[in-house]
Protein backbone atom coordinates (compact mmCIF):
# COMPACT_ATOMS: atom_id res chain seq x y z
CA UNK A 1 0.00 0.00 0.00
CA UNK A 2 1.35 3.47 -1.08
CA UNK A 3 1.46 6.42 1.21
CA UNK A 4 -0.10 9.75 0.72
CA UNK A 5 3.32 10.75 0.09
CA UNK A 6 3.76 8.67 -2.51
CA UNK A 7 0.33 9.40 -3.70
CA UNK A 8 0.85 12.79 -4.10
CA UNK A 9 3.89 12.13 -5.73
CA UNK A 10 2.28 9.88 -8.64
CA UNK A 11 -0.47 12.92 -9.00
CA UNK A 12 2.63 15.65 -9.48
CA UNK A 13 4.46 13.85 -11.78
CA UNK A 14 1.57 13.22 -13.90
CA UNK A 15 0.22 16.96 -14.17
CA UNK A 16 4.25 17.97 -14.87
CA UNK A 17 4.01 15.10 -17.78
CA UNK A 18 0.22 16.48 -19.08
CA UNK A 19 1.91 20.21 -18.26
CA UNK A 20 4.63 19.29 -20.86
CA UNK A 21 2.29 17.58 -23.72
CA UNK A 22 -0.18 20.45 -23.22
CA UNK A 23 3.13 22.82 -23.74
CA UNK A 24 4.13 20.65 -26.65
CA UNK A 25 0.71 21.20 -28.41
CA UNK A 26 0.34 24.52 -27.89
CA UNK A 27 3.71 25.03 -29.23
CA UNK A 28 2.76 23.02 -32.36
CA UNK A 29 -0.67 24.95 -32.25
CA UNK A 30 1.18 28.33 -32.32
CA UNK A 31 3.50 27.72 -35.44
CA UNK A 32 1.07 26.31 -37.21
CA UNK A 33 -1.52 29.53 -36.38
CA UNK A 34 1.93 31.53 -37.65
CA UNK A 35 2.10 29.78 -40.78
CA UNK A 36 -1.65 30.00 -41.81
CA UNK A 37 -1.82 33.75 -41.00
CA UNK A 38 1.25 34.06 -43.06
CA UNK A 39 -0.52 31.98 -45.76
CA UNK A 40 -3.88 34.42 -45.59
CA UNK A 41 -1.75 37.52 -45.58
CA UNK A 42 -0.24 36.53 -48.85
CA UNK A 43 -3.71 35.36 -49.78
CA UNK A 44 -5.30 39.25 -49.64
CA UNK A 45 -1.92 40.61 -50.72
CA UNK A 46 -2.82 38.14 -53.94
CA UNK A 47 -6.26 39.28 -54.23
CA UNK A 48 -6.83 42.89 -52.80
CA UNK A 49 -4.90 46.29 -54.63
CA UNK A 50 -2.15 47.49 -51.81
CA UNK A 51 -2.65 51.13 -51.42
CA UNK A 52 0.90 51.21 -50.14
CA UNK A 53 2.88 49.55 -53.22
CA UNK A 54 0.02 50.53 -55.81
CA UNK A 55 0.19 47.60 -57.13
CA UNK A 56 -3.41 45.86 -57.84
CA UNK A 57 -4.84 42.68 -56.73
CA UNK A 58 -6.29 40.31 -59.13
CA UNK A 59 -10.06 41.46 -57.80
CA UNK A 60 -9.56 44.75 -59.44
CA UNK A 61 -7.56 43.07 -62.38
CA UNK A 62 -10.66 40.97 -62.74
CA UNK A 63 -12.96 44.05 -62.82
CA UNK A 64 -10.58 45.77 -65.29
CA UNK A 65 -10.17 43.22 -67.35
CA UNK A 66 -14.58 42.55 -67.56
CA UNK A 67 -14.78 45.65 -68.42
CA UNK A 68 -12.31 44.81 -71.85
CA UNK A 69 -13.94 41.79 -72.55
CA UNK A 70 -17.22 43.88 -72.83
CA UNK A 71 -15.78 46.76 -74.87
CA UNK A 72 -14.66 44.01 -77.20
CA UNK A 73 -18.15 42.14 -77.36
CA UNK A 74 -19.84 45.52 -78.39
CA UNK A 75 -16.86 46.45 -81.02
CA UNK A 76 -17.01 42.68 -82.36
CA UNK A 77 -20.72 43.05 -82.49
CA UNK A 78 -20.54 46.65 -84.33
CA UNK A 79 -18.40 45.30 -86.79
CA UNK A 80 -20.16 42.25 -87.34
CA UNK A 81 -23.49 44.29 -87.98
CA UNK A 82 -21.41 46.72 -90.56
CA UNK A 83 -20.14 43.31 -92.29
CA UNK A 84 -24.03 42.02 -92.80
CA UNK A 85 -24.93 45.63 -94.08
CA UNK A 86 -22.31 45.72 -96.60
CA UNK A 87 -23.08 42.37 -97.65
CA UNK A 88 -26.55 42.46 -97.87
CA UNK A 89 -26.17 46.33 -99.72
CA UNK A 90 -23.66 44.33 -102.21
CA UNK A 91 -26.01 41.20 -102.53
CA UNK A 92 -28.87 43.91 -103.56
CA UNK A 93 -27.05 45.73 -106.05
CA UNK A 94 -25.40 42.32 -107.57
CA UNK A 95 -28.99 41.59 -107.63
CA UNK A 96 -29.76 44.62 -108.99
CA UNK A 97 -27.08 44.70 -112.22
CA UNK A 98 -27.76 40.76 -112.75
CA UNK A 99 -31.68 42.34 -113.15
CA UNK A 100 -30.09 44.74 -115.67
CA UNK A 101 -28.18 42.89 -117.55
CA UNK A 102 -31.32 40.54 -118.43
CA UNK A 103 -33.12 43.11 -119.37
CA UNK A 104 -30.41 44.52 -121.72
CA UNK A 105 -30.43 41.02 -122.91
CA UNK A 106 -33.91 41.07 -124.35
Amino acid sequence: MQTNKQIIQEIRDEQKRMATEQLQIAMKLSTHMNKQDAFNNRIIDLLETNPATKKKGVIEDLENVKDRVFQLETNNKITAGKVSIGLFILTSLGGFVLKLLGFFDK
